[in-house]
């Protein structure tokens, strides 16, 4: 926009806001005047209406007197004289009073007289009994001294508005008991508001309080009959306002509002009178603004627009040896020399940035780094170096930095103009970016820098750092993770748990049945695979946005956040039990049993501590009904998978029994026991399924390392059998079954009669069958090769006593 324009807007701004400020003051203080004066004149008119009311009333009240205070009258309500009736209460009698009807009532309520005109008609009417209930009723509201004073009011009868008036019966002279009283009655009907509104010149309206039809005045009824004024205004538009006010009953009870409508005369002269104001002040300040228009475009305009043309000039032909010329004294003079001596400073720092951008290049070749530089405005690059251009194909200087980069149409929304530009000016600014178009991760410093020419420009060093982000990330990865499992680790699962603060959320803990008996048997590389299958089974049962994670050696915990509804926990339980069962069918050798506990809420505040606790009691009530059956299981598949590898001969064992127990009854040892030495004989090779397959089956002898390898089998049987109630009770002589007599067995290395006479027993037996069967390194002995060898070793490996009997056995 031209300074011209500017200013010429200015100015009309200007003349705009001075109205404006002028036409609200005049209307605050003119119009604030006209209002007050309108209003006033506004409540005389009202008070004026109910002064007339109030006249109104008094005038009805004193005929009421006349008809009241007189002999006749008088003598009439004590005796019931017909012949007043006919003389005084006739139709033209109402007539000439302008009343709408007359009762005569004895002080004990009975009427002796009533009666109605329609004074619009000039006839007689029908008094109604509902007219005459409601008189009953209004005179019942009266207290004696009003009964004896009379009264005078408003009500409503027959649905019109009535004005009522009362004054008891008295003899002429106006002394004396009264016998009765006198009510008199003059309906609002349209001719009775005409002469009011005739009285007071305005339009009248009375609205009943009680009639429904009355909505557009409802809210200033209810006001009034809120609020301390008796008379309250409301301007009903432009031209007309209304005063309103509240007129009350006999009781003293709101039961008319009455309206009166007046012409905003004095409003309408105030307006007028404000628009010459203020449109006389209009014209004369757009005189005195176009005044100073032309006076200050001549002087100051014009010689602006000349400095102007000659700097465009200087800066068309990019010469800054040109100057500006002379225009006087005055600032805009002094503006232009201050110019020329800039020009002159210009000149000879451009020779100077020349210089500096040709060694400013000269390094960033020299770098590995990708550099380019951007024009802020236009986004176009002003400069690349080598390493950044072998990055895309094709000439890219003069092009926009987000085309080259991105292939976009428009700016990127993550562009660090603003962020280097501005108050940051000259400070760079460090940030991470994820190149999607080569996978690669940069380093990046963008810092704006003044190019030659002066203007601020975006230089962006961009610094490979895939390597270095792949090495956080896995850290990262790997500080959240379980090794054994790759499942989140009890660090992050506590870090998540502290995260969640709102309701519903739930929690499952679940403890691997057996871990420490599959470590102790089959070694820790079978009791990682189990933990992998467990964390493999558990973690397909869940969702991604659900925390699956290895809080301890044989624990499993799940954190369910947003959980909707918390009833849906019992059904993630259910499916880990469904998913164990399902693999344990699919792989009968090696079972996985879980004891599974959970726990959820909905209630605020929320405590995940106290609900892990909750899963985790939960979770260690079902283990302790449930490890036993587990670790029989366990046991009872470790024999399958020996017998399934050809480790454990179901003939050998009932041979190895039927020794055994031969051997024992021939030695006198109890029968009650004999059922452990069968229960032996099954379990007693059971911890060799902790020993490596290649040493049971190698066909040559074992060396050292792996005889004392295999020694293990007994303590690992020992193990095994400790874990399951079928095999407790031989537990110990499973340990015990290979010691010596001269105690150079294994693995405490007892001697004589330290070893339990079961163990003698067995060894015996077992010894006996081994020697008969086929062996990886042997052939089967015969039966007098396995005797002689017997023998052999009686008193060192076998006791003499019980070598003597089992030889008995085997040669009747």
């Amino acid at each position: 926009m031209r300074l011209r324009t500017k200013i010429l807007v200015a100015i009309s701004a200007t003349a705009i806001v001075a109205t404006a400020l002028l036409a609200f003051f005049f209307t605050r203080i003119v119009l604030k005047h006209f209002t007050e004066l309108e209003t006033e004149y506004t409540r005389e008119n009202v008070t004026q209406m109910v002064d007339t009311i109030n006249d109104a009333l008094n005038n009805q009240l004193t005929k009421t007197t006349d008809w009241a205070i007189w002999d006749d009258a008088e003598k009439f309500l004590r005796d019931g004289n017909k012949e007043f009736i006919k003389s005084n209460l006739q139709p033209n009698s109402l007539i000439e009073l302008k009343i709408n009807f007359i009762y005569y009532i004895k002080n004990s309520g009975q009427i002796l007289s009533a009666v109605a005109v329609d004074l619009e008609k000039e006839e007689m009417v029908p008094i109604t009994e509902l007219m005459t209930e409601s008189i009953l009723g209004i005179l019942a509201q009266l207290d004696s001294m009003e009964m004896e004073k009379g009264g005078k009011g408003l009500t409503v009868l027959a649905d019109q508005i009535t004005f009522i008036t009362s004054h008891p019966v008295l003899p002429s002279s106006g002394e004396g008991s009264s016998p009765g009283i006198v009510v008199f009655g003059r309906f609002l009907d349209q001719d009775e508001a005409n002469r009011l509104q005739t009285i007071t010149n305005t339009d009248v309206e009375f609205l009943r309080l009680d009639h429904p039809m009355m909505p557009s005045d409802t809210e200033v009824a209810r006001l009034l009959r809120g609020s301390k004024q008796e008379i309250l205004l409301k301007p009903l538009n432009r031209w007309m306002i209304a005063g309103y006010t509240i007129l009350n009953d006999f009781a003293g009870k709101p039961i008319v509002m009455l309206r009166v409508d007046l012409i905003r005369n004095i409003y309408e002269r105030g307006l007028m009178s404000l628009k010459y104001l203020v449109g006389g002040l209009v014209i004369g300040l757009i005189v005195m603004l176009v005044m100073i228009f032309i006076l200050f475009d001549r002087l100051i305009i014009a010689r602006f627009h000349q400095l102007s043309e000659s700097m465009h000039e200087i800066g068309v032909k990019g010469n800054l040896s040109g100057r500006l010329p002379s225009l006087g004294a005055d600032e805009v003079g002094t503006l232009a020399v201050h110019i020329n001596d800039m020009l002159e400073k210009l000149e000879k720092t451009q020779g100077a940035l020349s210089f500096e951008r040709e060694q400013l290049i000269s390094i960033f070749e020299g770098i590995d780094e990708a550099i380019y530089v951007a024009d802020p405005n236009s986004y176009e690059i002003l400069y690349a170096n080598q390493v950044f251009k072998n990055m895309f194909s094709g000439e890219i200087i003069g092009k926009q930095c987000f085309q080259v980069l991105h292939d976009f149409k428009e700016p990127c929304s993550f562009c660090t103009n603003h962020l280097i530009l501005g108050e940051n000016i000259g400070q760079p600014y460090v940030w991470d970016f994820y190149y999607p178009r080569q996978g690669r991760w940069y380093h990046c410093i963008d810092r704006a820098v003044k190019w030659p020419d002066g203007r601020w420009v975006r230089q962006e060093i961009a610094i490979d750092i895939t390597e270095r982000k792949l090495h956080e990330e896995h850290l990262q990865f790997i500080s959240q993770r379980d090794a054994a499992t790759g499942l989140y680790n009890q660090g992050y699962f506590q870090a998540r748990m502290c995260a969640v603060s709102l309701p519903p959320a739930g929690i499952i803990v679940c403890d691997v049945d057996g871990l420490k008996l599959v470590n102790d048997t089959l070694g820790h590389d079978a009791g990682d695979r189990l933990l992998k299958a467990t964390a493999t089974i558990i973690q397909r049962c869940f969702r991604e946005t659900d925390v699956v994670a290895r809080i301890g050696g044989d624990e499993f915990a799940v954190l369910l956040p947003n959980l909707h509804p918390i009833a849906k926990i019992e059904d993630a339980a259910d499916r880990i039990r469904q998913s164990l069962a399902d693999y344990n069918a699919a792989n009968p050798e090696f079972p996985v049993s879980v004891s599974v506990g959970f726990a959820a809420t909905e209630q605020m505040p929320i405590d995940l501590n106290e609900l892990f606790k909750q899963a985790d009691n939960n979770m260690y009530h079902q283990k302790q009904t449930q490890s036993k059956i587990a670790r029989h299981r366990l046991v009872a598949s470790l024999l399958e998978t020996m017998e399934n590898r050809g480790f454990f001969d179901l003939e050998h064992t009932d041979r190895l029994a039927e020794y055994a127990v031969a051997l024992a009854q021939a030695v006198g040892y109890p029968s009650n026991h004999l059922a452990d030495l069968r229960l032996l004989a099954r379990y007693h090779d059971i911890g060799k399924i902790g020993i490596l397959e290649t040493i049971l089956n190698k066909t040559v002898s074992l060396s050292e390392s792996e005889k004392e390898f295999m020694k293990r089998h007994s303590e690992i049987g020992w193990r095994i059998a400790q874990s399951s109630p079928d095999s407790a009770a031989v537990a110990d002589q499973i340990l015990q079954h290979h010691e010596w007599w001269n105690g150079q067995g294994y693995p405490a290395g007892k001697s004589g009669e330290d070893i339990p006479l079961a163990c003698r027993i067995f060894t015996v037996a077992d010894a006996y069958d081994a020697m008969l069967s086929d062996r990886p390194y042997r052939q089967a002995m015969t039966q007098e090769q396995a005797l002689q060898e017997l023998t052999r070793c009686s008193g060192s490996q076998f006791e003499p006593r019980l070598v003597e009997a089992f030889l008995k056995l085997m040669r009747p």
